[in-house]
């Protein structure tokens, strides 16, 4: 048996990191009749095969979740350890937005970091009234080493983006 990550799935079948690599898996029956179906971000315990198995989903220490139309819960991503909120200092920042961002970051688990982007726009970065870190930057300039700050080799989960609109 071995330890993986889920990373994406296609149909029924599902590619994880392991310590060989990237490879295809597949849910046991008995994973499916439980309706235990993995997230993005998941940890589980992989069953060698062909294809592996998947035989087990460790339990999430965070989780991003949405509500559908329907009322019922999706699960996006798991065990994400920091969450960068990347906004813009153009014309479409919002502080309101990332408020309801927070709040989303705060309640699913994950440690919430502030990027203000485009700082080459802006004279004056405006303060926020937020609890958390935030990273003044500009990816046109190319310096994201205040970044590096705030993820941690080896303790911290990896990236997942998400973006407004979907």
């Amino acid at each position: 048996m071995e330890r993986a990550r889920f990373l994406s799935q296609a149909d029924e079948l599902f590619t994880l990191a392991t310590t060989v690599g990237e490879q295809i898996a597949q849910l046991t029956g008995r994973l499916r009749f439980l309706g235990e179906i993995p997230a993005v971000g998941d940890w589980m315990t992989v069953t060698p095969a062909d294809p592996p198995l998947i035989t087990a989903i460790e339990p999430r220490t965070s989780c991003f979740i949405r509500t559908d139309q329907s009322g019922g819960k999706q699960v996006l991503a798991a065990n994400i350890e920091v969450a960068f909120l990347v906004c813009g200092l153009d014309p479409d920042f919002n502080p309101n937005r990332l408020d309801r961002y927070l709040g989303q970051v705060r309640q699913s688990g994950a440690r919430p970091v502030v990027v203000l982007n485009k700082t080459d726009l802006r004279e004056e970065i405006p303060r926020l009234a937020v609890a958390v870190p935030v990273v003044s930057i500009s990816a046109l300039q190319g310096d994201l080493t205040a970044l590096c700050a705030h993820v941690h080799p080896g303790r911290d989960g990896d990236f997942v983006r998400f973006e407004r609109g979907g």
